[in-house]
C-alpha cells in the first residue's frame, strides 16, 4: 500500500486516471462492453529500425502478417500531433508504453515526445536496442520524472553471438553495453528513480548463452534482467525455435542464478499444451497507436491497422466490434486469435501495479 501511495505522489496521476484504474480492477474480464477507458497505450514510435534481429517480426517475410502490413505503412514517425491526440482521447490511461516494432529513439522529436507525456502526465517505458542511447539521452531520460522503466534489448553476452542474432557490428555491441553503463551512472548522478532493465529472446539456440547473459547483465548493475520465450511471427530463414517445455533446463538455469544474480531476474515461462490457460489482460487494458492513429491491442503479435479502428474516426474504438470480438474469444477460451498466444509471456505475467 505504501509504495502505491509513493507512486501516485511520485507520478502525480490525474483523479480521472485513479477512478479509471478502480474500475478496471472491478470490472476486468468480465464484459465485452467496457465501462472504463485503456489503462496503458502502446505507442507504435516508428517502425525504422537500426538493427536487423532474426527473432523481430519487423523482419518478417509472410506476406499475410500484419506486421508487413504495418511495415509498409509505418515507414515514418508518429507526429507530436497524433500523439497528443490520443492522449486527449483517453485522458484516463496512465501509462504509455514507447515501442512497437522499431527503434523509438530514431524519433527525432524523441525529447519531445517524452515533455508530452509529462504533461498529460503519463508513466511511461522505453524499449530501446540502446544503439542511440547516448550519454545527452540518458542524462535527459533519468532527469525525467515520468520514465518509469528503460529496458534495453541486448540479446547477448557477447558481440560474436550479438552479430549471430542481431546483425549488429562488434562496435554496436560495445556503443550499447557502454550507453548501458552510461544510463546507470547518470540514474546515480540525478538520483533517479528509473528502472534499468536489459532482456535477450531465449530460443533453443539461445540456451547455452543464457546463464552468461543473466552474469554479464548483471555485471552491468542493472535492476532487472528478462528473458522472454520467442514467439513465431512467421519469419522465413531465421533459425530459431521457441524453448517450449524444456523444463529441467529452465529449473537448472534458475537453480545456477540464485546464488549468483544480484539483480531480479525473470526466466521465459513454460506452458504445458494440456495445462494452458489464458490469462492475457491486453484485450481489457491496453490500446495501441501507431503514426496514422490506427489501433490494436495485443502488443506482441497484432500490430494496428485501419481495419481494426483508428483514433481519428468518431466510433468509440475502444468498445468496437473488434475489440468486442476479440474480447469474447479470451472470454470463451476455445479458440486463442493466434497460436502464438501460448508462447506469449502475457500468459504468466503478473499483474501490474499502479
Amino acid at each position: 500500500m505504501l509504495n502505491k501511495v509513493r507512486n501516485i505522489i511520485h507520478y502525480r496521476y490525474t483523479p480521472a486516471q485513479l477512478l479509471n484504474y478502480l474500475k478496471y480492477k472491478t470490472n476486468r474480464r468480465k464484459n465485452t462492453v467496457l465501462n472504463y477507458r485503456p489503462l496503458w497505450m502502446l505507442v507504435y514510435v516508428t517502425d525504422l529500425c537500426n538493427l536487423h534481429c532474426k527473432m523481430c517480426p519487423h523482419h518478417t517475410n509472410a506476406d499475410s502478417s500484419s506486421f508487413t502490413q504495418a511495415k509498409k505503412l509505418n515507414a515514418d514517425y508518429i507526429s507530436l500531433e497524433t500523439l497528443e491526440f490520443s492522449f486527449k482521447k483517453f485522458p484516463e490511461c496512465y501509462f504509455v508504453m514507447l515501442a512497437g516494432v522499431g527503434e523509438p529513439l530514431l524519433h527525432p522529436q524523441f525529447k519531445d515526445i517524452i515533455r508530452l507525456c509529462e504533461k498529460y502526465k503519463k508513466k511511461v517505458k522505453i524499449v530501446t536496442n540502446g544503439i542511440k542511447l547516448t550519454t545527452d539521452m540518458s542524462d535527459f531520460l533519468s532527469l525525467s520524472k515520468c520514465i518509469d522503466e528503460i529496458q534495453i534489448s541486448l540479446n547477448a553476452p557477447d558481440h560474436i553471438t550479438y552479430f549471430d542474432i542481431c546483425q549488429g557490428s562488434e562496435r554496436e555491441y560495445i556503443t550499447v553495453v557502454n550507453n548501458i553503463r552510461g544510463l546507470v551512472l547518470a540514474k546515480a548522478k540525478n538520483n533517479s528513480s528509473v528502472r534499468i532493465s536489459t532482456s535477450a529472446v531465449c530460443g533453443n539456440e539461445f540456451k547455452g548463452k543464457a546463464y552468461d547473459f543473466l552474469c554479464f547483465a548483471d555485471s552491468l548493475a542493472v535492476d532487472r534482467i528478462e528473458l522472454f520465450r520467442y514467439i513465431d511471427f512467421g519469419i522465413v530463414g531465421n533459425n530459431i525455435s521457441d524453448i517450449k517445455s524444456d523444463r529441467d533446463y529452465i529449473r537448472e538455469l534458475d537453480k545456477k542464478a540464485k546464488g549468483t544474480i544480484r539483480a531480479k531476474y525473470y526466466l521465459p515461462h513454460l506452458v504445458g499444451d494440456d495445462t494452458f490457460e489464458s490469462r492475457c489482460n491486453w484485450f481489457w487494458k491496453n490500446i495501441s497507436i501507431d503514426s496514422h492513429g490506427n489501433i490494436g491491442s495485443c502488443g506482441r503479435v497484432i500490430s494496428p491497422t485501419n481495419s481494426y479502428g483508428n483514433i481519428f474516426s468518431h466510433e468509440d474504438v475502444w468498445n468496437n466490434d473488434y475489440m468486442q470480438r476479440m474480447r469474447q474469444l479470451f472470454l470463451v477460451g476455445s479458440e486463442l486469435p493466434s497460436s502464438c498466444c501460448r508462447a506469449c509471456v502475457e500468459n504468466n505475467c503478473q499483474e501490474e501495479k499502479i
